[in-house]
């Protein structure tokens, strides 16, 4: 079986394009699989949907001209180079993120060749753009209007054609898409609300690879070590104001390992009690687990999150996990078993518990142990590869039928 991968990235764009890689990879583990991926990276493992020379660049003159009558990513120009490929050999496409890379329209010409699996890694997908809605309402039941994130990424236009773009997603999704796999039951809900048919609905969890990101033998430390880590800690889903403030409203003095970009930013808004390291974002997945051994517990203050692969990679190294009410959160974690469930913004309950972490090595060694034992149990690549083949094999079984 022939599948085509479709992120806006190699595995360096971020959790969702890591997704996509990772599920190749194991894809291609399995004898009965082809997979090629396409993506916005010059990276020679993929094929390049801008194309190069002038297609290149009619690729980014049509995304600005999209973006700027206010139809981010609509009419980009990536399907010209795209069907210069042997799409017509595809058994199925499969579409991760898209905002900023590939247009709607595109999916729907590939719906036209082959099925079409669309992952959805956050809201975008169902929405008029926004990556999440936040406070906003307005996407429930296709009604989306007047966006107070019109002037963010990945819309970052004037004009407000939201509605427009999510009547439109709404209808290739219902109409053209043969299955949607979400990553946590709470996207799930969103989707429905917004439009979604809930038939064509499936939930599938993000995995983590527990050969490669595991426990080191649990050690007494003087310090408690907090490791904090995003892609880009200005992000401002990632809420990483938040657990500033938790640090320093900490009434003992921590080892902080703070991984991502925008580090040392971070760092000096720090108090000069705690030791502080910076590491960069890596690509590099054993030097990431490497970080996550050295850590006590994971501090997760997202204020808008799906299934985070920090966390299933946290866990799985035996690192609890401190973290608000958010999203698809809650269906990871359990609370007072491998971490720690806070209201969305409730600093002082962080503080508490980590403090009593501090001082009750006994608990927090019982939350490392469950940890692991979650992220083997709930979260393994076997579980998460099998899913995908099962859902696979039925809709090409289906359409032969």
């Amino acid at each position: 079986m022939k599948i085509s991968m479709l992120s806006k990235s190699d595995e360096s764009g971020g959790g969702a394009s890591r997704v996509a890689e990772n599920l190749s990879q194991l894809l291609v583990k399995n004898n009965d699989f082809i997979v090629t991926k396409f993506a916005k990276t010059a990276n020679k493992n993929y094929i390049d949907i801008r194309g190069s020379g002038l297609n290149k660049l009619l690729y980014k003159a049509s995304r600005f001209i999209s973006r700027t009558i206010g139809l981010p990513d609509i009419l980009t120009t990536e399907y010209l180079n795209l069907k210069k490929t042997e799409l017509v050999s595809s058994n199925i496409f499969h579409i991760h993120d898209i905002s900023s890379a590939i247009s709607p329209i595109t999916i729907k010409k590939l719906a036209s060749i082959a099925p079409v699996v669309w992952t959805i890694h956050d809201c975008s997908p169902f929405t008029g753009g926004c990556i999440y809605p936040l406070s906003c309402t307005k996407y429930i039941n296709n009604n989306c209007s007047n966006c107070p994130q019109l002037k963010d990424w990945p819309l970052s236009t004037r004009f407000d054609h939201t509605g427009y773009m999510q009547s439109l997603k709404i209808d290739l999704i219902n109409n053209h898409i043969s299955k949607i796999i979400c990553p946590s039951q709470w996207i799930a809900q969103l989707a429905i609300s917004a439009g979604v048919s809930k038939h064509l609905i499936t939930i599938i969890y993000n995995s983590v690879d527990t050969d490669l990101f595991y426990p080191e033998k649990i050690q007494e430390k003087e310090r408690l070590c907090i490791l904090i880590s995003s892609v880009d800690l200005e992000n401002k889903f990632k809420g990483c104001g938040y657990s500033i403030d938790i640090i320093n409203n900490l009434k003992l003095s921590a080892d902080l390992l703070v991984v991502g970009k925008n580090g040392e930013d971070f760092k000096r808004k720090i108090d000069a009690r705690h030791n502080v390291t910076i590491m960069n974002q890596t690509f590099d997945s054993e030097l990431l687990a490497s970080y996550y051994r050295r850590a006590d517990i994971l501090l997760h203050t997202s204020i808008a999150d799906n299934c985070p692969l920090t966390i299933l990679e946290s866990l799985a190294s035996g690192v609890p996990v401190i973290t608000f009410r958010t999203g698809g959160i809650p269906e990871l974690i359990q609370h007072n078993v491998n971490g720690w469930i806070t209201e969305p913004g409730n600093t002082k309950d962080a503080v508490t518990i980590i403090e009593q972490l501090a001082e009750n090595r006994e608990l927090l060694n019982s939350w490392k142990k469950n940890s692991t034992n979650t992220a083997a149990e709930k979260f393994n690549t076997h579980h998460f590869l099998k899913e995908h083949v099962k859902l696979y094999r039925e809709i090409v079984n289906a359409k032969r039928i």
